[in-house]
């Protein structure tokens, strides 16, 4: 069974107990570090625990970029949604796909060198590959 790349079609990320972990951990253990200095005595600095809000803001933006959605529009449209971001390329726009610096990732290069950061979660991603090798037959797929 060959995919049609013009049929709409959408990728959902699976999300399993680890990803949500790694999500949500660090910014659980930041905000109760904030807790922690705001309920020691009298001589700890007012204002400490609010340096960690930064921490905690900057830990949830490096999750939020990741697509946790992929939709395939009828006229080769991509759109990578996730929480704090939304990329949308043609698939002749794809330039690579290849695994990421680390484990459970891939790095989507499109339009002159444009990165984004995929994790590899998500349900039936090989027929992604597949209809972008379709639509876009010059891709340069490694090691998906």
């Amino acid at each position: 069974m060959s995919p049609e790349a013009s049929e709409p079609r959408s990728w959902v990320f699976r999300h399993s107990f680890a990803s949500r972990a790694l999500q949500l951990a660090p910014v659980f253990v930041v905000v109760l570090f904030g807790g922690v200095f705001l309920a020691v005595g009298q001589d700890a600095d007012p204002f400490a625990p609010f340096l960690f809000l930064p921490i905690a803001a900057l830990q949830w933006w490096f999750f939020a970029r990741f697509p946790t959605c992929i939709e395939w529009q009828p006229d080769d449209r991509l759109q990578f949604v996730g929480l704090g971001m939304r990329v949308e390329l043609k698939a002749s726009e794809i330039e690579s796909i290849q695994p990421g610096q680390q484990v459970g990732f891939f790095t989507l290069r499109y339009r002159g060198g444009k990165k984004l950061r995929l994790l590899a979660q998500f349900d039936d991603f090989h027929e992604f590959l597949v209809r972008v090798k379709v639509a876009s037959p010059c891709v340069e797929l490694r090691g998906c």
